[in-house]
């Protein structure tokens, strides 16, 4: 007997899909603010303080105030003192019935004649007073400010995997054939 085998191999098939790789990179964002410093300085200074309210009296300048006051006071005097001397010259006149005949003339040349006795003050009594205190000065710091503001970058990666399909692109075959006319069979 004679068999004639004949074999055709089997065939894969590979289906590929390359991977794909994909880096994408954001920078550092980096900012610096600042704010300066700040330093103010006031100085220590002397307050001069200076009355010359005495001073001014003295020479007959009033403020408001006591100016009432004084021109009232001296009013006042003034009138005392004129009452008085019309008392006087009344109880003078009255005498004349007593025996002073020449009551009359005297108290004409009295009222005519000025007083001897005057004064003049150009220069005040008082001086001025003068106070001063001392201020002490003020410093005042404001420190200054950093900040960073800081945002990060970040790395994305995109992958895509590769894929390897194998499939069965032609199946194996196997012929087995009878080649020849006699059978021997023997068992």
């Amino acid at each position: 007997m004679l068999l004639r085998i004949d074999q055709i191999w089997g065939r894969l098939g590979l289906e590929l899909t390359a991977p794909f790789l994909q880096i994408a990179v954001t920078h550092h964002r980096f900012a610096v603010n600042h704010t300066q410093p700040v330093l103010s300085v006031r100085p220590d200074r002397l307050e001069l303080d200076i009355d010359t309210t005495a001073a001014r009296e003295d020479l007959g300048l009033y403020d408001p105030n006591r100016f009432w006051h004084a021109w009232a006071a001296q009013g006042a005097a003034v009138a005392v003192e004129a009452t008085a001397k019309i008392a006087e010259e009344g109880d003078r006149l009255a005498a004349i019935e007593t025996g002073e005949t020449d009551a009359i003339a005297n108290i004409a040349r009295e009222n005519t004649t000025p007083d001897d006795e005057f004064d003049v003050g150009l220069v005040p009594q008082h001086p001025p007073e003068i106070r001063w205190r001392e201020v002490p000065g003020e410093q005042h710091y404001a420190p200054g400010e950093v900040t960073v503001d800081l945002k990060p970058g970040c790395v994305d990666v995109e992958l895509r995997r590769g894929v390897v399909r194998g499939y069965l692109r032609q199946p194996p075959v196997l012929e087995i054939r009878y080649v020849g006319g006699n059978v021997d069979v023997r068992v």
